[in-house]
């Protein structure tokens, strides 16, 4: 395959996330500084090399798929993703990412596959979660992937799922530090959100209540946002929160994922209320 594909550095490595060209063997023919880094590499030490180097084994037949339509004239200018994949650190430790991949073909062949690699989405996060709440999964589980799915874009936050029950309010999955859910802060962000079934936005934690501000500081928190877990017509069942490292108001888009996943949760409570 040529390596003559045009590739200018400034535009790698403006691209909003990390993005590299490989060829049909998947040797590294150009790349981004922000993808080297990804996988702890320098990107003169990224460059050269073979991605399969980096790739977690689950994730190689996504590679596979790149590479096959790439030398398919068929194929031209095909788009694919995104992809749920991981890739590994020098410490062998997986990452989570996204894959994104355009097939280049141009008057002489192939060309080259340009992919771009994101961190983890929150929409894949929730469509995985989604998956677990129709198998009947537990509460607890879905609630779980959740929690790891707010750390996708654009979000990036950390999470928590609580339930109400009967007035009580319990906490289902959280990773974020105990004195914040354990009741050492107070409720009132959830509990606010549960009784009047409406979200409560901290656009920074600097308006939150004592001792719960005090806590979210030292814990490097500075945004929290809390949604309504709401079933059907009936009055929330639960509260999930984001605990957010940049403060700010939350866009459109950032709202839209965190009542997409209330309302998978939403849909646990209906197919496993017990589990």
């Amino acid at each position: 395959m040529p390596t003559t594909l045009p590739t200018d550095r400034w535009v790698l490595d403006h691209l909003p996330g990390a993005a590299f060209v490989i060829d049909d063997t998947g040797l590294i023919i150009a790349g981004s500084q922000r993808a080297a880094a990804m996988v702890g590499r320098t990107l003169d030490e990224f460059v050269g090399s073979s991605i399969l180097a980096y790739v977690d084994p689950d994730a190689v037949w996504a590679y596979a798929a790149a590479l096959n339509t790439a030398i398919d004239a068929a194929f031209i200018d095909t788009y694919g993703g995104p992809v749920r994949i991981a890739v590994h650190d020098p410490d062998g430790r997986p990452v989570a990412a996204d894959l994104w991949s355009s097939n280049q073909i141009g008057a002489d062949g192939p060309q080259g596959v340009v992919l771009l690699m994101t961190e983890q989405t929150v929409a894949l996060g929730v469509a995985e979660a989604v998956g677990l709440a129709a198998m009947g999964t537990s509460y607890a589980d879905v609630a779980t992937a959740i929690v790891g799915a707010l750390g996708g874009f654009p979000v990036i936050a950390d999470g928590a799922v609580f339930a109400s029950n009967d007035g009580r309010i319990t906490l289902v999955a959280s990773n974020v530090p105990a004195s914040l859910v354990d009741g050492t802060a107070g409720d009132d962000a959830w509990a606010d959100a549960i009784k009047g079934g409406e979200r409560v936005l901290f656009h920074s934690t600097t308006d939150a209540p004592p001792p719960m501000r005090d806590l979210l500081q030292a814990a490097g928190y500075h945004a929290l946002w809390v949604e309504p877990i709401v079933v059907g017509t009936d009055e929330p069942t639960g509260a999930l929160a984001a605990f957010r490292r940049l403060p700010g108001e939350p866009t459109s888009n950032e709202l839209a994922n965190l009542h997409q996943a209330a309302s998978t949760l939403a849909l646990a409570r209906l197919t496993a209320p017990h589990r």
